[in-house]
């Protein structure tokens, strides 16, 4: 057994002016024994490790005081509990399942990251890979394919002899198998998670023929992957889970190795083929069309990776590459080839990677640009890097280092110095009833209340009264909404004020002044133009009887139903010919000017609230998606 020494502190120079990163040694474990990340409970970090006395088995690391101790012995005797063929484990209901071997064989564990809580929950013996899905996982084998809740009555079978990765989509799994439909092949199925009802997706290669399906990806909602239609080549299709809508998307590139890299960003997914040559190899891109299938750079990845809406990717070329889907935004970020083991945590993504013309692998932080990525560690002596980093809840990265003196568990730590900062506010017209959004640049510390809010008249210096809007709060999306109800009609110029008094994030950094939107709005003016005339007249005519309508759709009396009635003709009619100025000296948004650190890097992202109507973002997009408005 190693000698433990005690926890070393390595301060690392402040990368950013957010984020000050420190590299804190945990414990040593056994030489040449696994590191195996299983996942995060509450507080814990949960891992195999072998501290040379009991083998490999479960550990815990507390992610706010680093303490680490074995949390059981499952296997007793120094050969430990992880299995051969470890892979994958899955937080479910404040418990994660993995899979253990205590001797009698590899079965599903769980634990809450105590010893009285680990224990066997299912009643069969596993052998295969743990998928996390969204209410449960899969369990899959050389034989099985099975869904679980966690529970043993929550556990159904779902299909036999899986031959690809299984993806979730929709409230299905799909995957390739041979033996679902008699007279068929290797072909795509799906199967209902919460009844495991199975059905063949579509018999691309008819018959008895093997299209064997592999590479699936989910991309907004339909399902990536390589098929073969006729025993031969396999090229990239596409479905949304029915016969019609699975299609053959090119038949110019194929791949023969089920291993594309295929990585999807919102509606699009980047993929690499393997054939032919010349343009096999190299990155391409579709967005689920036939038409929109094609080349989109002649780098050559090998790994690839979606980080902040950006693809992240390593070349042969030996590069580190970032791009924003367009050819102008493909740029290298850093001389440094991927080399294994990855993690995210905020906006901050670890990894394993070479430097230009070295031997040993090191840590290394990007956010996906060039200033900001950084070799933050390299262990003592050259050793290399294990080749895994996991994120934790509380955004501390875990990684292992070999050595002379045994593989050693390391933390990087971050402290946030930096208060939320405003990214845009916005009136939104596009929605049943108008709202008023604001969006931050990391999650508020707690839900707003109208005690937290004023709207006020700027020209009457009233205050709307708070039964005229509710209040929305997304803390995961970092935006805040005032819904209006039309107890109280906007027909004016108006500020929406957020008090910063015990409004900060969840390190504390406090929200160091009130932040103000003025906005206008007369009734009846759809299209916000502070003027009600015959456009308006014409939106309001064309949607009149419909339901579901917007305010610039017509909805002026801001109807829960969204249905245009002669009561909105009325409210248009009583301001027709109306034109309202702003008052003089406002808006769009003011705050006092403090900058929100956005990157890494000694070059920081800002986002610098400025008074005047500069700070208006036309972008309504982001505020539609955001769910609340």
């Amino acid at each position: 057994m190693k000698h433990v020494h005690p926890r070393r502190r390595i301060q690392v120079e402040s990368l950013e002016k957010r984020l000050h990163l420190t590299v804190t040694q945990i414990r040593q474990f056994q030489d040449n024994a696994t590191l195996a990340p299983l996942g995060t409970v509450g507080d814990q970090f949960l891992y195999f490790a072998d501290d040379g006395t009991h083998g490999a088995e479960l550990w815990t690391t507390n992610t706010k005081t680093l303490a680490t101790a074995l949390v059981k012995d499952i296997h007793p005797g120094t050969g430990g509990s992880l299995t051969n063929n470890y892979s994958g484990a899955a937080v479910v209901n404040g418990k994660l399942f993995f899979s253990a071997n205590d001797g009698s064989g590899a079965t599903v564990w769980q634990t809450d990251g105590t010893a009285a809580g680990t224990l066997k929950p299912l009643s069969y013996i596993y052998s295969g890979f743990i998928r996390p899905f969204s209410t449960g996982f899969t369990i899959s084998s050389t034989f099985d394919l099975e869904y679980s809740d966690g529970t043993q009555a929550g556990t159904h079978g779902l299909a036999g002899d899986v031959r690809s990765n299984v993806v979730e989509l929709n409230g299905y799994a799909y995957y390739s198998s041979p033996n679902l439909s008699v007279g068929k092949g290797i072909e795509l199925y799906r199967s209902n998670i919460a009844t495991g009802a199975s059905s063949l997706v579509k018999d691309i290669n008819p018959g008895s023929g093997n299209s064997a399906p592999g590479s699936l990806a989910r991309f907004g909602s339909q399902l990536f992957f390589f098929a073969s239609p006729t025993d031969s080549a396999a090229y990239p299709f596409r479905t949304d889970g029915t016969s019609d809508g699975t299609v053959l998307l090119t038949s110019a590139v194929s791949d023969g190795s089920s291993s594309a890299l295929p990585t999807a960003i919102g509606n699009l997914v980047y993929f690499v083929p393997v054939y032919p040559q010349g343009v096999g190899g190299l990155l391409w891109i579709t967005d689920g069309t036939p038409n929109g299938t094609h080349l989109f750079s002649n780098l050559a990845p090998f790994w690839m990776r979606s980080i902040n809406g950006r693809l992240i990717f390593s070349s042969y070329d030996g590069s580190l590459y970032a791009t924003d889907g367009t050819a102008a935004g493909t740029v290298k970020i850093a001389t440094t080839k991927y080399d294994g083991g990855s993690g995210l945590t905020g906006d901050q993504f670890y990894f394993s990677g070479f430097a230009h013309n070295s031997t040993s692998a090191s840590l290394w932080v990007t956010d996906g640009t060039a200033e900001g990525t950084k070799q933050i560690f390299s262990s003592a002596g050259g050793s290399n890097y294990d080749g895994w980093t996991i994120a934790s809840s509380n955004n501390v990265v875990f990684f292992g280092s070999g050595g002379t003196t045994g593989r050693t568990l390391y933390a990087v730590t971050s402290a946030d110095t930096q208060p939320p900062a405003l990214v845009q506010a916005k009136l939104n017209l596009a929605a049943t009833q108008p709202t008023v959004a604001m969006q931050f640049t990391e999650p508020l510390n707690r839900t707003l209340t109208s005690a937290d809010i004023d709207v006020r008249d700027m020209v009457t210096n009233s205050l709307i009264p708070t039964d005229a809007y509710t209040l929305a709060f997304a803390a995961d999306r970092c935006t805040w909404s005032i819904i209006f109800n039309g107890t109280t009609p906007l027909n004016d110029s108006y500020r929406a004020t957020l008090k910063h008094a015990g409004i900060a994030d969840a390190n504390g950094n406090a929200l160091p002044n009130d932040v103000t939107y003025d906005f206008s709005l007369l009734a009846g003016d759809g299209n916000a133009n502070n003027s009600v005339e015959i456009t308006d007249f014409n939106v309001l005519a064309a949607n009149f009887g419909k339901s579901g309508q917007t305010f610039s759709q017509g909805n002026y009396d801001y109807s829960a139903d969204g249905k245009i009635t002669i009561t909105d003709f009325n409210v248009l009619a009583a301001n027709f010919g109306k034109h309202l100025d702003p008052p003089a000296g406002t808006a769009a948004a003011q705050v006092q000017s403090f900058s929100a650190t956005a990157a890494i890097g000694e070059v920081s992202l800002t986002s610098t609230r400025q008074t005047g109507s500069g700070t208006s973002i036309d972008d309504e997009n982001l505020l539609l998606q955001s769910g609340l408005i």
